[in-house]
């Protein structure tokens, strides 16, 4: 009795849950589309636009069965097929773009199985294929052909991209804990679940067909046993990707306050520069191009006047002796705006990652927040730390194949602490040694030597296949 009640209660309200399930899927298309992600080198600022392309034809889709239900007297018999017609290439089209999402997500965050990409839309071409040839030579019946065909798009398509869009989306964890996004790694996990639950509820429970397993498992037999329509626990998935899809687009608006903080120390430097630039332009140039002159009358007169000619050069001898200050008074100005903000190796540090992202495409983090104070410490140690930055950097270029870089600077008992790791291949340590000893690969050899020099440590951690962390630790003042 109470199954029979369940049913008879779905069964009059299924407007409304095709309402809401339409509304939701709408909305989260709708949430994705107005997020700005044209800045972000995320992994998924360059998929979510298939999702939200998901979002938006699934949602017009139920809502075009909710508006059938409403005026199904009132639509001619012709013109209802059509629509069932269309309405069934749009559902398949909406499947397509959820395979893209998951496929895009997945060769963008491995950065590679490019060819993935296609796997999509190849399968919804076979499927289109199949759609219409089936209509002419093989099904006379409308509904059974219409069932087929919604069965095998969603077997080919919203089975598969559910599940490649879930696993995607679980690698984005380790992604965002180390770009220090405030998201937290449960949101990410139930958003992939969410995907999961409609890999089983949009994917395998699907219409009635006279192929196996639809003709056992499918719509009609699952709301024979639970009393509860299919539709209602999509529309519930469709509830939960709106609500996690919009929590984790906040992630963009963290990520352009970096960039913005990125760029805001970058436009110091420039602006450092171009100062630097001028001064040495307006003052120095111009002092040497002058006592080129004196030079140049001393060498004139120096047959005919020596008495002048030694006098032009007496001057050259204050002359450069004035330049010699400049340059002394420009470096001390240097090195008070340094001290006075306290920004110079943080700043070099940030256009090296700066230049390394351009280069190599890789997404890398920086985190200096445990440097709470960068005032004292010696040039010769900031100086060496970028170099060694620069030097490990290029290494991961060169030979890690790595896709996330991760770069710590820390402040501990006045020892600093450099810290560069990376997720790529990682390399054998007595192989590395061999090469050494051969001449080769004498990057890390070079910067141990460096370290030392400085009366500080390295310390390599690298295994086959799990990356490579390498921590200097150097005092602040040598």
């Amino acid at each position: 009795m109470i199954l029979i009640a369940f049913q008879d209660f779905f069964v009059v309200h299924s407007t409304e849950v095709f309402f809401v399930y339409g509304l939701a899927f709408f909305l989260m298309g709708f949430a994705i589309a107005l997020q700005s992600k044209s800045s972000s080198d995320i992994p998924l600022a360059k998929s979510l636009k298939y999702l939200a392309l998901f979002g938006f034809f699934h949602g017009f889709v139920e809502w075009g069965m909710m508006f059938l239900r409403l005026q199904r007297e009132l639509v001619a018999i012709n013109n209802y097929e059509n629509f069932i017609v269309f309405k069934t290439l749009l559902n398949s089209l909406s499947f397509m773009f959820l395979f893209i999402f998951g496929t895009k997500l997945l060769t963008e965050t491995k950065r590679r199985w490019r060819s993935m990409n296609y796997i999509p839309i190849v399968l919804f071409s076979f499927w289109l294929v199949i759609y219409v040839l089936s209509s002419f030579f093989y099904y006379d019946d409308f509904r059974l052909w219409i069932n087929a065909s919604n069965t095998w798009s969603r077997y080919l398509l919203a089975f598969p991209g559910s599940i490649v869009a879930a696993y995607a989306i679980y690698l984005q964890i380790p992604i965002l804990n180390e770009k220090r996004f405030h998201t937290p790694p449960s949101l990410l996990k139930k958003f992939s679940l969410v995907f999961l639950g409609y890999a089983l509820a949009g994917g395998l429970i699907v219409p009635e067909a006279n192929f196996f397993p639809a003709s056992i498992v499918n719509i009609d037999s699952f709301f024979a046993i639970t009393g509860i329509p299919i539709y209602l626990f999509r529309a519930i998935c469709g509830i939960f990707m709106a609500y996690y899809a919009v929590h984790i687009l906040r992630i963009f608006k963290q990520d352009f306050q970096q960039q913005l903080a990125q760029a805001q120390v970058l436009n110091s430097i420039y602006n450092e520069r171009e100062r630097f630039s001028r001064d040495l332009h307006d003052g120095v140039i111009q002092s040497i191009y002058g006592v080129g002159l004196y030079l140049e009358n001393a060498t004139i007169s120096i047959d005919q006047e020596p008495e002048k000619a030694k006098l032009h050069i007496q001057v050259v001898t204050v002359k450069l002796n004035d330049i010699i200050s400049q340059m002394r008074n420009y470096i001390g100005d240097l090195h008070g705006h340094s001290n006075k903000n306290g920004e110079t190796l943080l700043a070099s540090l940030y256009e090296i990652v700066h230049d390394f992202k351009d280069h190599s495409g890789i997404a890398v983090s920086f985190d200096h927040e445990q440097i709470t104070n960068t005032h004292n410490i010696s040039e010769e140690v900031s100086k060496n730390i970028e170099l060694i930055a620069f030097e490990l950097l290029t290494n991961v270029i060169k030979h890690a194949s790595a896709t996330i870089v991760k770069i710590e600077l820390k402040d501990t008992n006045n020892v600093l602490s450099l810290v560069i790791s990376d997720n790529g291949k990682g390399f054998n340590k007595k192989s590395c040694q061999r090469l050494q000893s051969k001449g080769e690969r004498q990057g890390l050899k070079n910067i141990q030597q460096r370290a030392r020099m400085l009366g500080g440590t390295l310390l390599v951690n690298s295994k086959i296949g799990k990356g490579t962390t390498v921590d200097i630790q150097i005092p602040r003042e040598v």
